[in-house]
This record gives C-alpha cells, structure tokens and sequence, in this order.
C-alpha cells in the first residue's frame, strides 16, 4: 500500500506539472522598436513627395528640403543617426512604407482608410483643398465646375482622392506631381490646380496673376504628419510627437516655415469676399497675422 501510495502522488505530480506544461503558452512577441532598428543601421530614411513647402526638391541638386525634412533632420541629429530622404510620390507612399523603402512617411494627410494600416503622428500643419487658377476669368468654383474645364491635380493624393470623391462636373486630369500640375496650367493643358493650399499659396506668388479659389464646402480639410506601420510600437508615434511638439517649442518651426516661403495663402483669393467661415477659421489659426 505504502509502494502503491507513493507511485500514485508521483502519477499525480507528474500529471499536474504535463498539464501546467500543456497549458503554458510562450509569452506574447511585443511590437518591434522602429527607434532601435534606426539606431542600430545608423540611419533615419524618410519617404519624401513634392509638396511644397513641407518638401521641395533642388532641380539642380536633387537634395531635398521643407518644413518636414527640416523636423526630420533634426529628430535624425537627437537619435545620433544621419536622415536619408528617399523619393517617391504620393500614391505609393504607403506602399514603399510597408515595403521597408523607407521608415517614415512624411508630409502625409491624415486619412481614416489610411489609419487602418499605418500610425500618424500628430498634425504639423493642415491642409485645405483649394484650386490655383491663372486666368482671369475664373473667379468662382461654380465656374471652373463645368464640364469644358480641366482641374489637374497629384495623382494618388489626398487632393486626388477628395476631388474624385466630390465627382465634379469639370474634368480631372492627374499628373505626377504638383510640378508637373504647374506646367500644365501655365501652358493651358489644365484650367487649374486643385492642390494643398499651403501648396497654391507659394505658387501664386511666385506667379502674379495667380489666384485661388476655395469650394464652398470643405473637400479637404485634414492634419498633415509622419506615419509609420502598425507593426512598430506605438511609443515610436510618441517619441516623433515630441520632437515635433519641441520644434515648434524652440521656435524652429516658425523659423523654417518661413524659410521654405510658407505664406498665408487667402490673401490671394479671387474674391476675397467669397472665402467661405472654415477657410478663415483655420486661416485665424494657422497663420494667424493673416
């Protein structure tokens, strides 16, 4: 009885520990560390589109510059690595980024079908659709609205996206970027720009008798920022809202804003008495000397 006894505790011990085992599951792989593998290759890569002023590139040199890459470039200086912008466009901004091109999409509008697959960081700046047009003749949306008429604009931006939503009676006709948008307006391919106004605002004073002219309603009218994929942790969203938030802290934001010629952009209105409340809401926030 006593050998019996004792075989039995041990079946039983053995049984208990074979059932913790059983039942024991690895401990769950947390996110990976986007900072720790900048830090470990030495280098910050950002996913750069033309979007002036948040990025512009030197014709000449191929370097790029603005707003965004400036808060880049020093965010690369507090983590000890050096920035690399890679090129790309706004339509496979997205795509580079889940493909590893890049580590950071920059200067991207903060979208809900967007925020399925990525993270964004706080807003830098805002952005308001608006149309660049170069003839006098058109003062009103209404007029440009017309099925005669040809809106050029970014292919696979955020201006691209909200424009074809609205389903405009003017033709659309998209291009690779707001450069090349540019040159179809000025060479009477396009009737105007439907383009960022922080975007249309620099253009139309570098080209007198360039004028904007805002829908009544709202097309776009969302925060611009960075965006990583989900599969890092969201501590890496906070640690680039905090240099964003200590660049404009140390006066670095206003400084470069005014740098890459971000200029308010409503007083090159066509009509400014047609600028409707939510363009002069944000104008009053945004540019608040306007």
């Amino acid at each position: 009885m006593r050998i019996r006894t004792k075989f039995a505790t041990l079946a039983v011990a053995a049984l208990f520990v074979a059932s913790a085992c059983s039942n024991s599951t690895p401990a769950a792989a947390g996110p990976k560390s986007l900072i720790t593998e900048i830090k470990a290759r030495g280098e910050l890569r950002i996913g750069v589109a033309a979007a002036e002023p948040w990025q512009t590139q030197d014709p000449k040199t191929g370097v790029w510059g603005g707003v965004f890459v400036d808060i880049m470039a020093d965010y690369a200086q507090a983590l000890g690595v050096k920035l690399t912008p890679v090129s790309t466009t706004f339509g496979n901004m997205i795509a580079g980024l889940q493909a590893g091109q890049f580590d950071i999409a920059s200067s991207l509008n903060a979208r809900p079908a967007r925020a399925v697959v990525v993270m964004f960081s706080s807003a830098v700046a805002s952005d308001i659709g608006s149309f660049a047009v170069t003839s006098s003749s058109l003062t009103t949306f209404d007029q440009i609205n017309q099925s005669q008429n040809t809106v050029c604009v970014a292919q696979g931006s955020a201006e691209d996206l909200s424009l074809t939503t609205s389903k405009p009676k003017a033709q659309i006709q998209r291009l690779a970027d707001e450069s090349a948008c540019r040159l179809a307006v000025q060479s009477g391919r396009a009737n105007a720009i439907f383009d960022d106004w922080n975007g249309n605002g620099p253009f139309a004073k570098a080209n007198p008798g360039t004028k904007l002219i805002f829908p009544p309603t709202p097309f776009v009218d969302e925060g611009i920022g960075y965006a990583i994929t989900q599969n890092y942790s969201y501590a890496d969203v906070a640690a680039i809202n905090v240099e964003i938030q200590s660049f404009a802290g140390r006066g670095l934001l206003a400084a470069s804003l005014t740098k890459w010629g971000a200029i308010d952009p409503v007083q090159f209105a066509a009509v400014p008495a047609d600028v409707p409340v939510y363009v002069k809401t944000l104008e009053s926030s945004q540019f608040p000397g306007g």
